[in-house]
């Protein structure tokens, strides 16, 4: 996942998030609680892949016990700000996500999540991203944005590895031979940028 995600976040001025960011960070996470708790326990240990500032993971600690890893130090220093200010506790890890088995171990959580991550590999890599994420846990939470081809452009003009993939692609091909047991589409949050996000849960066979 080709990017300079530190100085993205940075200039878009999303590398701290602030209490109006915070708060609909939250009502994301709180409106896709339901799919969560569908297939873990409150207060299971989740895994938050590539997290960034902490969008997602700090709202989750909230609900479960979680450990976020991001490969850039940098981005984990505003995360563990963010969280020391709006979060539960938080365990914050460097490692990159090709490395998760050897860094944490073999079921060593019930569930890893991640948000608008996958979209940035190409597609056998995200099958062998996904393979992983199994391998530390049993479920897997993964939402991406629905991009149009205007945006994929755009991340590309950034110099930020992204692929156009539709809710088709995500069914049809890249988690075709994956138990899926829940999808849904999303709608368009302002926290995250304008765009539509697909969300699919995937347990071991």
């Amino acid at each position: 996942m080709r990017g300079e995600w530190f100085k993205r976040f940075r200039e878009d001025r999303k590398l701290c998030l602030t209490d109006e960011s915070y708060a609909q960070a939250r009502k994301a996470v709180d409106e896709d609680l339901p799919i969560y708790l569908r297939h873990v326990r409150e207060g299971s240990r989740i895994l938050e892949a590539a997290c960034g500032p902490g969008y997602t993971a700090i709202p989750l600690s909230h609900h479960f016990k979680v450990t976020a890893f991001d490969r850039d130090e940098r981005v984990l220093a505003a995360a563990r700000e963010n969280a020391r200010k709006f979060g539960g506790g938080i365990e914050f890890v460097q490692a990159d996500f090709f490395d998760i088995v050897e860094k944490f171990g073999k079921d060593s959580f019930d569930a890893v999540s991640s948000g608008s991550v996958l979209e940035h590999f190409p597609k056998d890599k995200i099958g062998k991203l996904v393979d992983l994420q199994l391998e530390v846990a049993p479920v897997v939470f993964a939402s991406m944005p629905l991009f149009t081809e205007q945006q994929v452009e755009e991340h590309r003009r950034l110099g930020i590895e992204t692929y156009c993939y539709t809710e088709e692609d995500w069914l049809g091909g890249i988690f075709r031979d994956y138990n899926v047991v829940e999808h849904r589409k999303l709608p368009e949050r302002p926290v995250f940028d304008r765009f539509g996000q697909f969300m699919v849960v995937v347990k071991r066979k």
